[in-house]
């Protein structure tokens, strides 16, 4: 029993000693872990963060005529620039310029007869009854001339802003009621931009900072439209909970933006207190052991990390300020952290 296990033995290390470097299969080195890096930059220097961002039109109107009747001139179509107090549709206007004709008539006859009797209470020749008569009757067709004349003008209907037609649901010779839509009418000028973005960042947008907003379109990559903040919701979604942010960008003729274009907008932030040892990181990059506070940074020429404590001044919802430990230019990884380790071989993590 012994000699068989002993030629056994011998049997196999002939075997592995045969085997050449090329037929033993080496180990596969881990490939490095992609990692979100940021550049550390004095805390007056800029800050950049993106949002998706949807287009909206900031001024809308449902053009409507406020009389019913025949629409005898539609002088638009969809998709059309137009001017502000360019004619979109007119109604016909036949009945209604021949009871404006009427109308004037009778106030005109009205007022003939109020003057005239005015000249004659003077002298006594009519009542005070008989005059308040000639003046209730100069009221009323008054009123009813002045109708006369809305009606004529409401026949007509103009944009009230300079825009794009962008719904026009009905066609010459229809016939439509008062307050039935004819066309709406979006402004291209000025569009409205909405982010959505987390508790964390409206609890930290403070007045020490200085923003500058803008927006880059999917379809216009190569434009940057200056963004102008508006306003922000206070009630999160419920489904997201994130809070609706509202910035406004001016259109030039040049492009043409339309409501439903989305692309990303940018803000930029700038911490007005400036000091060259004093660099702002966000939360995400920051981690603790339980004493010290550190970040990892990226060593470019090795592709490794390394753990550096570093010390914190204060920090808001979502930035920190680091007084000590780093030094400007060098590269930290910005979250993940808790998932890496010393010496860890890495690569900067790109789109």
């Amino acid at each position: 029993m012994k000699r068989s296990l002993l030629l056994s033995a011998v049997t196999l290390a002939t075997l592995l000693s045969g085997c050449t470097a090329e037929q033993v299969a080496a180990p596969e080195q881990a490939k490095p872990r992609p990692v979100k890096l940021l550049t550390v930059a004095a805390s007056g220097q800029q800050l950049a963060q993106s949002y998706p961002a949807t287009v909206s039109a900031a001024e809308s109107a449902a053009l409507t005529f406020q009389i019913g009747g025949i629409i005898d001139e539609l002088l638009v179509k969809e998709g059309q620039q137009v001017q502000q107090g360019q004619v979109i549709a007119r109604l016909n206007s036949e009945d209604l310029d021949s009871a404006l004709i009427s109308a004037e008539a009778q106030y005109r006859n009205a007022q003939s007869n109020f003057d005239r009797g005015q000249k004659l209470a003077v002298s006594g020749t009519i009542s005070a009854s008989q005059m308040d008569e000639l003046s209730s009757n100069r009221n009323v067709t008054l009123a009813n001339y002045q109708k006369a004349q809305k009606a004529v003008k409401d026949a007509v209907l103009v944009a009230p802003f300079s825009g794009v037609i962008a719904n026009l649901p009905v066609e010459r010779l229809d016939n439509i009621n008062a307050g039935e839509l004819v066309a709406s009418v979006l402004a291209t000028d000025l569009m409205k931009v909405t982010i959505n973005v987390p508790a964390a960042t409206i609890a930290g947008a403070k007045n020490d900072r200085q923003w500058r907003s803008y927006l880059v379109l999917s379809s216009l990559p190569q434009v940057q439209f200056p963004a102008q903040f508006n306003s922000a919701q206070l009630e999160a979604d419920p489904i997201s909970q994130t809070y609706a942010v509202h910035f406004y960008i001016q259109v030039g003729e040049q492009h043409l933006v339309l409501p439903g274009m989305n692309g990303k907008l940018f803000v930029e932030r700038t911490v007005a207190d400036v000091a060259p040892n004093r660099f702002t990181l966000p939360l995400t990059a920051i981690l603790s052991d339980g004493q010290n506070q550190y970040v990892w940074v990226f060593d470019a020429s090795s592709q490794t990390l390394s753990k550096r404590v570093v010390t914190l001044a204060a920090d808001s919802a979502e930035m920190a300020t680091v007084i000590s430990g780093l030094q400007a230019g060098e590269q930290v990884v910005a979250a993940g952290g808790s998932f890496l380790a010393e010496g860890l071989a890495v690569r900067p993590w790109q789109r």
